[in-house]
């Protein structure tokens, strides 16, 4: 399917940077709001979803420390993702999309109030979350877990604590020193040279 895709966007490199055998393969679905439980329940029925023989897949020998920990993760999403209802994944999808909507228009017309009342909404959806998947000490850790494997509002707390005085002190000599010339950021640049630039670092970096 991406492939596909990519053929009708006339992308030219489009083979996989690192392919590898044996790994698990995980299927992103993309679908209009309005069909998004249609095209879940489709796929369920077509048996997507099912943790199937992984947990087997631990205990034998022939996996590299990356694969085992491949399988780990995907237990870890299949039992996360389990505990969503269709309807309050329907409900967080439509607050998302409607909260980014609100807040484009907010920054337009230079207006917080506009993206207020979505913000609220999202805010409390993403309260019940947490409720859903669970947490411990802290209702922050259940979404936190999803973008930092591990890491706790504890462990962070104690982080920026020991790292504070050095940063304070580091603001404070910035903000003593001359504004610096940053007219450059307010020039314009062609878009089809940034896309080049951009390019030509992605070739530097060997991504």
């Amino acid at each position: 399917m991406n492939g596909m895709i990519a053929k009708k966007l006339g992308l030219k490199s489009i083979k996989i940077l690192q392919p590898k055998k044996g790994m698990l393969r995980r299927l992103i679905t993309f679908a209009p709001i309005d069909k998004a439980e249609e095209v879940r329940n489709s796929l369920f029925a077509a048996g997507a979803g099912h943790i199937g023989k992984y947990a087997e897949l631990l205990s034998k020998n022939d996996l590299s420390a990356k694969q085992k920990r491949n399988v780990e993760l995907t237990q870890e999403d299949y039992a996360k993702n389990k505990k969503y209802s269709s309807e309050f994944v329907r409900s967080l999808s439509e607050q998302v999309n409607k909260a980014f909507h609100s807040w484009i228009d907010a920054r337009k017309k230079n207006d917080f109030g506009v993206y207020k009342k979505d913000l609220d909404v999202l805010i409390q959806l993403k309260k019940q979350e947490t409720d859903i998947l669970g947490y411990e000490h802290h209702p922050y850790n259940a979404l936190l877990d999803e973008f930092e494997k591990g890491a706790t509002v504890q462990l962070l707390d104690k982080t920026f604590a020991d790292i504070l005085p050095s940063l304070q002190e580091f603001v404070k000599k910035i903000s003593g020193k001359p504004q610096v010339d940053d007219s450059f950021l307010q020039q314009h640049f062609p878009k089809q040279q940034q896309w080049a630039w951009g390019i030509e670092l992605i070739k530097k970096f060997e991504f």
